[in-house]
């Protein structure tokens, strides 16, 4: 009866949690959440329909819907990547994967946060052996998610090219396929990652070096450039990766294991001069690994339905009255940090982050008599299009 009845829970609690979903109607589909399904009304008009156009399941609103589900989020611990997705499993039979790749996880589907338990779930739902089920990754914005005793999905998820890797569990002494590598799970369970054929799958391109080539005038330093530089490496000099950095033959740093090092002894110096217990952080969260998140967060998702990277910039334009972008000034998110209990802790967390980043950098600047330093900003624009006057419509905001 357990597996009826864990069945029966599961299918209860996602009913249980759907929302009511309304349309919005936007001018073009580019103006739609990312990942929303743009329909065609009626009369022409262009639309996404989402639990946000509603209201929620209890009569709550949506602030406090997503408010709940990040909630759930933080205590269950979700690790999240460095554009703010969070990271679930589902597990599902071999058989199935032709057609959720063509089709797509649907609205429903469980998530787990480890992949020995969605495996172990699965196979045991169904009577299968753990070698009858693979594990996919899924990478989720909070609003793209049910929360209860489980986590499911809200609506389908599109795999497509997302889904690069998947992973098999053998029991222990079975071998696995030729040429697969075991790996050893969180907790032990044996696995190896295969990447199945499935129809219009491929592999992401591999960058060129030279595809990513500055422009000369942009990689020459000043030679006053060049003399901070050298001396910031030399401030960096108790990680080993930086010496490779000590010819200044890479200035833009583009090496894994010195852009890894870097952060990380930027990450432990911001660290050090935060008090863990003023920042009241989850259960198991250090003062390190949390500001490395915040910092990987906005560095890579400025602009982006990122919790994250929103909140730091929030606590930018606060602490030092600067404007943040309209994209930030306007998101609906900035009412949760300033209203709701919980994004006010975040947002406080952030601005601590933010005052230590404004000091530790006053310092070096004040200890080697710095009084000015020239930054870089790149831009892009369309093929054939003509570089718009940057000059006349730009300003200096925390995204920047």
């Amino acid at each position: 009866w357990e597996p009826k009845l864990q069945r029966l829970a599961r299918f209860v609690q996602t009913e249980a949690s759907k929302l009511e979903k309304g349309r919005t109607y936007v001018q073009s589909p580019e103006e739609a959440p990312p990942g929303a399904a743009v329909e065609t009304g009626p009369r022409g008009g262009t639309y996404y329909e989402s639990f946000a156009s509603g209201e929620a399941a209890g009569g709550r609103t949506q602030q406090e819907e997503h408010a709940r589900v990040i909630d759930w989020l933080e205590r269950h611990e979700v690790p999240q990547d460095e554009d703010g997705r969070y990271q679930f499993y589902h597990a599902t039979p071999k058989e199935n994967l032709e057609g959720i790749v063509s089709e797509g996880l649907q609205e429903g589907s469980l998530l787990e946060t480890d992949p020995e338990d969605a495996a172990h779930f699965a196979g045991r739902d169904r009577d299968l052996a753990r070698n009858q089920v693979v594990v996919l990754p899924v990478s989720v914005h909070p609003h793209e998610i049910r929360v209860g005793q489980w986590a499911s999905l809200r609506g389908v998820y599109k795999v497509g090219v997302k889904l690069q890797k998947a992973r098999v569990y053998i029991e222990p002494g079975e071998q696995p396929p030729e040429g697969a590598q075991v790996e050893t799970g969180p907790r032990g369970g044996l696995y190896y990652e295969g990447e199945p054929v499935f129809p219009g799958f491929k592999r992401p391109q591999e960058h060129h070096a030279d595809a990513a080539l500055l422009d000369d005038e942009a990689v020459v330093l000043a030679n006053e450039q060049h003399d901070i530089f050298i001396m910031a490496l030399e401030e960096l000099a108790d990680t080993s990766a930086v010496f490779a950095l000590a010819s200044v033959g890479d200035p833009r740093m583009s090496d894994g294991p010195t852009r890894a090092a870097v952060k990380a002894h930027v990450s432990n110096v911001i660290a050090a001069r935060l008090a863990e217990a003023d920042m009241a952080l989850p259960p198991g969260v250090s003062a390190p690994d949390y500001v490395s998140k915040m910092l990987s967060s906005w560095a890579a998702s400025s602009s982006d339905d990122n919790d994250d990277s929103i909140a730091m910039q929030l606590a930018a334009a606060e602490l030092f009255d600067v404007r943040s972008t309209p994209y930030i000034e306007e998101h609906y998110r900035a009412e949760y940090f300033r209203e709701h209990e919980i994004g006010q802790a975040h947002l406080t967390r952030a601005k601590m982050i933010v005052q230590a980043m404004y000091d530790e950098t006053q310092e070096f600047f004040k200890k080697h008599d710095i009084k000015e330093l020239v930054l870089f900003r790149g831009m892009r624009w369309l093929d054939g299009a003509e570089p718009s006057e940057v000059q006349d419509v730009a300003w200096r905001a925390p995204s920047a």
